[in-house]
């Protein structure tokens, strides 16, 4: 039987450490995903710039032999993944953060909420924050 997984991503869409957990939660058996990915806010910029990792995301992921399918959310990561779930549909959600220390998602402890507002399985994902060699601003993954 397969799983379908909701995934909530954003800036973590295309993570290898978001894909190594896919990866491993596939080889317990056929995983399909559903990706939601909420803007950082309104706008088209930050419309676009979600739009593009979800993409990237959603390319990963066919080229790793999954069925998947994503959209854009509210730019609210709570509201998003909760319009976005379907209890008949979906058999556990996946919550992709950065860390803590730039995480607004675990400063408002986004995965407990989820599981709160959804009474579904939530695993978290943690993503460690990139820097570009030779620069102090962080690269967004």
């Amino acid at each position: 039987m397969r799983t379908t997984i909701l995934v909530l991503a954003n800036k973590t869409a295309r993570s290898d450490e978001l894909f190594k957990a896919l990866e491993a939660r596939a080889a317990t058996g056929a995983i399909r995903l559903d990706f939601v990915s909420p803007p950082d806010g309104p706008g088209p910029t930050a419309r676009e710039d979600a739009q593009r990792r979800l993409d990237e995301a959603l390319s990963r992921a066919h080229d790793a032999g999954w069925e998947a399918t994503g959209q854009l959310g509210n730019c609210d990561a709570l509201t998003a993944v909760v319009e976005a779930y379907d209890p008949t549909r979906h058999d556990e959600i996946i919550v992709s953060t950065l860390p803590p220390s730039v995480s607004h998602w675990l400063g408002i402890d986004l995965p407990a909420r989820v599981a709160r507002a959804t009474n579904a399985l939530v695993s978290h994902v943690q993503v460690p924050e990139r820097r570009p060699v030779g620069s102090g601003a962080a690269q967004r993954t």
